[in-house]
This record gives C-alpha cells, sequence and structure tokens, in this order.
C-alpha cells in the first residue's frame, strides 16, 4: 500500500467543463502564460527603477511565477490524461 494519497486536481476553474476541447486549452494556457510573462516584466521594469521592492518581495513575485508555470505544466498533463483517457 502507498503513502500517497490519490490526489485529483480540479481544474474547472483553468479550463471550465470542457476538457475536451481544445480552443478552451489554449485560452487557459495563453492566461495562465500571460500572468506569468506580466509578473517577469513588473520584476524587470522594478530591478532599473530608482525605488526597488525589497528582496522578500520580489523572491514572492518570482515564486508566484514559477508557480503559474508549473501550473500550467500539470494543466496541459490533466488535459492529456482527459482526453486520452489517462494513458501516457
Amino acid at each position: 500500500m502507498s503513502d500517497q494519497a490519490n490526489i485529483r486536481p480540479q481544474f474547472t476553474h483553468r479550463l471550465g467543463e470542457d476538457w475536451a476541447n481544445p480552443l478552451m486549452l489554449a485560452d487557459a494556457i495563453g492566461l495562465m502564460t500571460f500572468r506569468a510573462k506580466g509578473v517577469l516584466e513588473l520584476i524587470s521594469i522594478n530591478l532599473e527603477a530608482d525605488v526597488q521592492a525589497s528582496d522578500q518581495i520580489v523572491k514572492a513575485a518570482l515564486s508566484a511565477t514559477i508557480a503559474e508555470i508549473e501550473d500550467i505544466d500539470i494543466t496541459i498533463q490533466c488535459y492529456h490524461d482527459a482526453v486520452s483517457g489517462g494513458a501516457r
């Protein structure tokens, strides 16, 4: 018996109810990419500003960007599993 929980993320907030719709996936990934790029752009602007955010804020922003990129990966994996019956 495995100690790992069988966790199945709920991604309807990303893709809606229609998992098999590639346009919904494209829209969801596009928005997620836009958010990640937006945070990185703000960090880039911050580095050149006269008054910069604290290291703690920059670290939090980078962590949020990493989490968004990981969400993109998980969303694509879940989509693949949904349309292929879980086969890899």
